[in-house]
């Protein structure tokens, strides 16, 4: 439900669906990422998921993306 509401709010200001479609993806990972940090469970889990997506910012994602690029 969560990555299908991401999509949906990217493609509302993204006309190109690839590209949003491509950045849905990657942020939803990044903020897969930051929760598991700290998850102790799947319930945990969760909440910081939608905590990670709220505060996902524009400059991480694009720090974390560059990152995956190098590697």
């Amino acid at each position: 439900c969560a990555l299908s509401a991401l999509m949906a709010a990217i493609l509302a200001v993204e006309n190109d669906a690839a590209l949003a479609a491509t950045t849905g993806f990657a942020a939803y990972g990044i903020a897969q990422e930051i929760a598991a940090q700290d998850a102790e469970g799947p319930a945990s889990f969760a909440m910081r998921l939608i905590d990670a997506l709220h505060h996902l910012s524009a400059e991480r994602l694009n720090y974390d993306l560059q990152k995956m690029e190098q590697a």
